[in-house]
């Protein structure tokens, strides 16, 4: 819940990323629309019987609707080894007056959730 993901603008992707929750994701504009083009290594969003292979590539553009104060995200991803189509959907979120606080998240996996 606290993860940061890191978009470099006007930028390529490394020939080699680290398998990790974010995998890598570049970013440029087009108009006022900003355009993420990213692969994940890992998992960005766990889907119960979701699986993908190391070849799954997400692009995703976000615009911003100022009269409704909403942030829209588009996203198609792709997976060649394990989906015979593409995933795609939206989502909006609204502006909150509320303040950011932190999550303090503890993962619980691995060796996290061991017990003594």
């Amino acid at each position: 819940m606290d993860f940061v993901r890191t978009v470099h603008m006007n930028a390529a992707h490394p020939k080699s990323v680290a398998p990790g929750l974010g995998g890598h994701s570049i970013g440029s504009w087009e108009g006022d629309v900003l355009v993420v083009d990213g692969f994940a290594p890992g998992v960005l969003i766990p889907m119960n019987g979701v699986q993908f292979s190391g070849r799954m590539h997400v692009v995703e553009r976000f615009s911003f609707d100022a009269k409704a104060n909403s942030l829209t995200r588009s996203f198609r991803a792709e997976d060649p080894l394990y989906w015979k189509t593409a995933y795609t959907g939206t989502d909006v979120m609204q502006l909150s007056l509320e303040p950011y606080v932190p999550y303090g998240c503890k993962e619980l996996s691995g060796r996290n959730n061991q017990r003594p």
